[in-house]
Parts: structure tokens; C-alpha cells; sequence
């Protein structure tokens, strides 16, 4: 049977969603004044607050060790944006740290996904320890036996069930979209049936009572990482939603536009760009969680990447309402219109994990040094790296992380030239 290291620390999380947003509005005096800035401030705190054994300190109800996946996976990412070694042996650390205390089927989502984010700044992504305990998480999971207390449910449906019966809609899609990325990411068998059930409970997320978008978002980023967009039927929104024609998506591929509609206009000057919370009707009042925020554009990233979507506009929109909740010492706080340490507003060591995923996913392509502008400096440092080898070490020229720099990398510069926010 699956082991049960149950994360009591989710709920306590949640409990800040509900206590409103925006009391405290205003623009937040010490903000990041750049992508890099926001990247340095945020992995600098959490590298310099990681415990020696690899995880984080208690902080607001979240035990120590709680959502370590996150930091983990935020800090390879900060690796990849900066080449800096010290983000790296952070991020290494904890994914030991995750190594040492979840042997079999008992990785969290966030775990996971770390260890996807591990393999992949690792000398070899095809062979390691870390793409090495993905496989055998995935084998224990689909190698259970029927479980009579949920019909029978075997292997990666009886998981799946257990998710579903644990958590709500909303904290299931969530999880769910990590455990997809990681099942694709290694090929493993039953990867589509993560990626259906995925898609089972973000409809089912319709009835849930908050974080509706948030969900949206997440699942839309797992979605278009691990497929197509495409006019696969699904119901997921709510009809009387004025913001969508008809309110739902009513195919795959509507779902980007549909998570773009909920962003707030620029009409309203303190929640404006910021991201409605709940399907219907929905409120400015339940607006602005940066977790909401964050996940919105990245779905819309993912989507946007390669495809016939364009949302250009609306992720650098959002990109100065997203470097709100980031305080002068690095900390991320929950809520992106408060003012960091006013009002109800909290700070945990996941929200920047997820954060500098967020920062990784949605910079513009191209911008090699970070300091949104893709233009002749971004050119010459690729120019001076340009047919290098990078190996075991990292370029941030490297824009592709396949470990050389050419046309490839190139092209990503040529797609992002002369942007700027």
C-alpha cells in the first residue's frame, strides 16, 4: 500500500486565501526593479536560510521540510537564468534532503517535479539519480495492487483516487499538473492517464469554492507542456461568465484564452493586470494572490511557446504587478496588491520557490543578462560564446540548456529582439 505522509501544513496555506485581499493596497516601495534583481533577491534568501541538512525552517504553520520539492525546483531554475554554482548546491541539497526521507511510492507533487528540474540541469538528463527515482516512483506507483476501500482501484488510478479524496478539486487539479509534467518528462507508461485525469478534475473544479483560476492556470501550463491544445471536449468555466464567449471552454484549446480573460483591466488602477481568483462571479476582492498571479502566466507561457497563441501582451503586463509581492530582503508574500507587511499579509519559503519558477518560465526570450531588454548586450555575450561547448558547466547563453550555444539559442534571441518592459 501507498505510504501516507499526509502534509497537514497544505491546509494551513490555504486558510490565508480566505482572509481577503487588497485591505491594504498600494504599490510597494521596495520592489524588484528587474527580472535579475527579483532572481537574485529571492534565490540569495533562500540559499542563505536553507538548514545544513538540506530542507527549510518551520515558518507560519508550514513544518520544516514542508514543500522543499518547491525551493528545490525554484532554485535550479534560478541556476539556469544565472550559472551560479551556489543555486545549484542549494537546490542538490534539497534534493537530497527529499531523497532521504521518501523512499517508494512517496514523492509529493512538488517533489516530483524537483526532481524533473534536478535531472535536467544535470551533467547527463538521461541518466541520474534523480531521473533514476522518478522512474522507480512512477513503477512502485503503477505496480499497486487493488485496493478494496476504493472500488478496486489498482496502480496509477487508485493513486490518482486517493488525490482526489484527500483534497479539494482546486488543490487536486493542482497537484495532479505536477505529477503530469514529471509522468511526461520520463516517459512513464501511464502518462496519459495523469494527463486525462488531469483534465477530469480541473471540470470538476468548476463547482469548487475559490482558487478556481489558479487551478485553471496550472493546469493549463501541465497541459500544454505535455501535449496538444486541441478540440478535445471539455466543460471547464462558468456560463454566465460575460468575460468568455459562453462563458466556458468547451474544447482544449479555448482553455489559454479562457485563463487569459481572467485577467483584471487596467481600468482598475490598484487591481488591475493582477488575475481574478474565482470563475463566477468573480471579484476584486479575490484578486491578486500572487500564487493565482503566478500560475496564470505561466499557463499562458506554456501555451503561448511555439503554438498560434500569442500572449506577449499580457505577460509583461502582468510583469510589474508580479514583482509586488517581493520585499527588499527577498521575501515572496501571498498577496500581490497588500504592501509586503501590512494588513494579513504572510511569507513562506514556498511561495519563492514558486516564484523564481515563475521568473524562469515567463522572462523574455532572449534576455540573457535579465534586465528585460533584448538587445545588443544580450547579443554580444552570445556573440562571445557563440559554438562553445558548455558540458557539465553552464552558459546563460546557453538559452536551450542542450549544453552548446548556436543557431538554436539564436533563434530564441532573434524570437525576443528589441523586446523590452
Amino acid at each position: 500500500m501507498f505510504p501516507k505522509r499526509i502534509r497537514l501544513s497544505v491546509f494551513v496555506v490555504a486558510l490565508f486565501a480566505f482572509l481577503g485581499a487588497g485591505v491594504f493596497a498600494g504599490t510597494n516601495p521596495n520592489a524588484p526593479g528587474s527580472t535579475k534583481q527579483a532572481v537574485r533577491r529571492v534565490a540569495d534568501r533562500l540559499v542563505d536560510e536553507q538548514l545544513p541538512n538540506g530542507a527549510w525552517p518551520a515558518k507560519g504553520g508550514v513544518l520544516s521540510g514542508g514543500f522543499t520539492g518547491t525551493m528545490a525546483a525554484g532554485l535550479a531554475d534560478a541556476y539556469w537564468m544565472t550559472c551560479d554554482p551556489d543555486y545549484k548546491s542549494a537546490a542538490e541539497a534539497a534534493g537530497q534532503w527529499i531523497w532521504n526521507n521518501a523512499p517508494g511510492c512517496n514523492l509529493y507533487y512538488d517533489e516530483a517535479h524537483a526532481f524533473v528540474k534536478l535531472s535536467q540541469i544535470n551533467c547527463d538528463p538521461s541518466d541520474n539519480q534523480w531521473r533514476t527515482a522518478l522512474e522507480d516512483f512512477y513503477a512502485c506507483i503503477e505496480s499497486q495492487d487493488p485496493d478494496p476501500l476504493y472500488g478496486n482501484l489498482a496502480g496509477t488510478e487508485l493513486y490518482i483516487a486517493m488525490i482526489e479524496n484527500w483534497l479539494s478539486p482546486v488543490f487536486a487539479t493542482f497537484e495532479v499538473a505536477h505529477y503530469t509534467v514529471a509522468a511526461y518528462y520520463i516517459d512513464t507508461p501511464d502518462k496519459a492517464i495523469w494527463r486525462a485525469r488531469l483534465i477530469d478534475m480541473l471540470e470538476a473544479s468548476n463547482v469548487d469554492s475559490g482558487e478556481q483560476v489558479f487551478a485553471l492556470g496550472a493546469a493549463t501550463w501541465a497541459l500544454a507542456l505535455t501535449g496538444d491544445l486541441d478540440s478535445t471536449a471539455v466543460y471547464v468555466g462558468s456560463s454566465t461568465w460575460s468575460g468568455f464567449p459562453g462563458g466556458a471552454a468547451t474544447e482544449l484549446e479555448q482553455l489559454p484564452d479562457l485563463l487569459a480573460s481572467y485577467q483584471v483591466p487596467s481600468t482598475y488602477l490598484t487591481h488591475g493586470k493582477h488575475f481574478y481568483s474565482v470563475y463566477d462571479p468573480p471579484s476584486l476582492d479575490w484578486s491578486g494572490w500572487t500564487e493565482t498571479n503566478v500560475f496564470a502566466v505561466m499557463g499562458l507561457d506554456a501555451a503561448d511557446n511555439g503554438s498560434s497563441y500569442d500572449f506577449r501582451s499580457i505577460i509583461d503586463s502582468a510583469w510589474a504587478v508580479n514583482m509586488q509581492p517581493v520585499d527588499q530582503y527577498g521575501h515572496v508574500w501571498y498577496d500581490a496588491i497588500e504592501v509586503p507587511g501590512i494588513g494579513d499579509n504572510a511569507t513562506f519559503y514556498h511561495y519563492a520557490g514558486e516564484y523564481l519558477q515563475y521568473l524562469s518560465a515567463a522572462h523574455l526570450p532572449g534576455d540573457i543578462n535579465l534586465d528585460d531588454m533584448v538587445d545588443m548586450d544580450d547579443l554580444a555575450f552570445m556573440a562571445n560564446n557563440w559554438l562553445q561547448l558548455s558540458g557539465c558547466n553552464c552558459s546563460v547563453a546557453d538559452l536551450n540548456h542542450d549544453h552548446k550555444v548556436n543557431l538554436f539559442d539564436y533563434a530564441q534571441l532573434a524570437e525576443g529582439w528589441l523586446l523590452s518592459r
